[in-house]
């Protein structure tokens, strides 16, 4: 099969993913030579490779449209709002048999305005009963890019644990690559969550709504928006004794989920490839 080329700066998690769908089922992918290290995770962790552009690869680049903003992901005529890879659904899936324990989770970039709604969040929930806010956001330097990717910290996220049922983590790692692409940490800490805290992103929508869902927590969100009206979740401003995780809530999100980020690998090879045979 000829590899397939797409002209792209990767700068958006909307770009690795479909990278990672396309990859998974086979496609040779060839990419400019300064993308390939942003990879470098991902591909270690799910066995595949990018390679560079040589004269006989097939560019692609024009049968596929991304808008961040909508958000849309398309390839050739099949669309879906966002991509996610098979692999990723079924890594996430498998994390879901470690405990839970009424975890409320937040791990991500922390913008002045993330810090104020959460801030606001704790402080009506009486988690900063002292009037002081939380205890120093642990920060991403405390541990290698070696010991995230291996998973050898378990413990990484108990300095920044409020009392029994919150933990905030702030990171950068999720605007850096190759972490950018791959970031085991983050997913175990959805996985151990009943619930995790989705302030708005670069707009209302944000990818930690449905990476949540898929690890098998139940989002807590600041404003809905319609990306989000076919799955069960909860408002920052609704009281915490009103949260309620049900494995049947989580099932229905998670099936929900793959149905509407997903596409059959097969879907895929007709759009993008089938002129190739």
């Amino acid at each position: 099969m000829r590899r397939v080329f797409i002209d792209w700066e990767i700068n958006l998690i909307q770009q690795i993913r479909l990278i990672h769908a396309l990859a998974e089922i086979g496609i040779p992918i060839a990419l400019n030579n300064s993308e390939i290290p942003k990879f470098k995770y991902l591909c270690k962790r799910f066995n595949f490779s990018i390679s560079p552009v040589t004269p006989d690869v097939l560019d692609v680049t024009e049968k596929i449209t991304l808008d961040h903003n909508k958000p849309l992901s398309q390839i050739g005529t099949c669309e879906r709002s966002l991509v996610f890879p098979h692999a990723l659904v079924t890594f996430c899936k498998d994390l879901w048999t470690k405990k839970k324990g009424g975890l409320i989770s937040f791990s991500g970039l922390l913008t002045p305005e993330r810090a104020a709604v959460l801030q606001e969040w704790t402080r009506r929930n009486s988690f900063n009963r002292e009037k002081r806010w939380i205890p120093p956001f642990l920060s991403h330097k405390r541990y290698s890019q070696k010991t995230a990717f291996e998973g050898e910290n378990p413990n990484a996220f108990e300095n920044s644990r409020i009392g029994r049922r919150l933990i905030l983590w702030s990171s950068n790692k999720g605007r850096r690559f190759p972490t950018k692409a791959w970031d085991p940490a983050y997913f175990e800490l959805l996985a151990k969550s009943q619930f995790s805290l989705c302030p708005n992103g670069d707009f209302i929508w944000t990818y930690r709504f449905f990476e949540a869902i898929l690890c098998g927590a139940i989002p807590i969100v600041q404003d809905p928006c319609p990306l989000y009206e076919p799955f069960h979740y909860f408002r920052m401003s609704q009281k915490l004794d009103s949260l309620e995780w049900t494995r049947e809530i989580a099932n229905h999100n998670f099936n929900k989920c793959v149905e509407m980020v997903t596409i059959p690998r097969d879907q895929i090879y007709q759009e993008l490839l089938a002129e190739m045979d």
